[in-house]
């Protein structure tokens, strides 16, 4: 089972020169946690495609409103916390809504964690024991 925890943090990167801030998620697989990281246009990609899935239109699912865009003083420290917070409840909302079984919604929610789930498995080396008797 995918679960959405929280919200824990987030951190601003520098990529080929530009500038954005990540908001790293806490994600529950079953019984174990994972970070994830993600930008505010993906969450407002997941706003859209969730809004957009006609399975969930059928059954009258109305998607709350993600936060709005801010293009100037986005890096302003008091803006970012907002910010999480607001995004936070927005998944939360989505979390505990029809949507929560979307395929939209799990990819959102394990995209980073599928790589680090591979690389950890693809990286167990094998020690072979030798007994002396």
């Amino acid at each position: 089972m995918v679960k959405f925890t929280s919200i824990v943090g987030h951190e601003n990167v520098t990529t080929n020169g530009s500038k954005h801030t990540a908001y790293i998620l806490e994600v529950q697989v079953d019984a174990l946690f994972y970070i994830v990281r993600h930008r505010y246009h993906e969450f407002k990609d997941l706003h859209d495609t969730v809004r957009d899935t006609s399975s969930l239109v059928k059954e009258g699912f109305k998607c709350h409103a993600v936060p709005p865009k801010k293009l100037i003083g986005s890096f302003n420290p008091d803006f970012i916390l907002k910010r999480e917070k607001e995004l936070s409840s927005w998944l939360n909302q989505v979390c505990e809504s029809s949507a929560a079984q979307s395929d939209a919604l799990k990819n959102f929610l394990l995209e980073s964690v599928r790589s680090v789930v591979a690389r950890s498995t693809a990286y167990t080396p094998i020690i072979p024991i030798i007994i002396v008797y």
